[in-house]
């Protein structure tokens, strides 16, 4: 038997899947977005194409947008009809159903519990007057030897370490 599930968004490599966050937006923002506009205001798919920039989406795909609308209408968050126009061609107008009330209202809640994150994560990082020091790097070529333990304190100290013997000359072979 078929699966029975949501179909998966389409992706290819020409059209950039609306499902996914643009610029650190949720995923399904998308979906979101036109419950809220919807939800303003029952509107045409052109009109909603027009003001979805305002809520962070930008360049979206009419193509797209469209297939969104119809997939929100075979989930029931919405729901459409023609409406005949005598300045031109006819016109599919969009208004959500009960459940997208219920989904307008699940989203806002949910993007309230992430601004209530972020805000906290902001107002913590607005609090650092500089950012943490980074630690140094050390450029071993350049640097004197680190002592090792049980080295250095005796009278062959800089011959044990390595230190004060010509240029190659063999170092002292010492066993411990």
């Amino acid at each position: 038997m078929a699966d029975q599930t949501k179909p998966a968004t389409v992706r290819s490599a020409r059209h950039k899947n609306l499902e996914e966050p643009q610029g650190g937006l949720p995923r399904n923002y998308l979906r979101a977005s036109l419950l809220l506009l919807i939800g303003e205001a029952p509107a045409h798919g052109y009109d909603l194409l027009d003001q979805i920039a305002q809520l962070g989406l930008r360049n979206v795909d009419p193509g797209g947008l469209y297939r969104t609308l119809r997939v929100m209408e075979e989930d029931g968050l919405v729901s459409s009809s023609w409406e005949h126009s005598s300045a031109g061609p006819a016109r599919r107008t969009y208004r959500l159903t009960a459940d997208g009330v219920d989904w307008l209202h699940a989203w806002a809640g949910a993007l309230r519990e992430s601004h209530r994150y972020l805000s906290a994560y902001l107002t913590r990082y607005d609090t650092i007057s500089e950012p943490a020091p980074i630690e140094p790097t050390v450029d071993l070529r350049s640097s004197p030897q680190p002592v090792r333990p049980g080295v250095g304190q005796g009278p062959h100290a800089q011959e044990e370490a390595g230190v004060g013997a010509p240029a190659g000359a063999a170092q002292p072979q010492t066993t411990r």
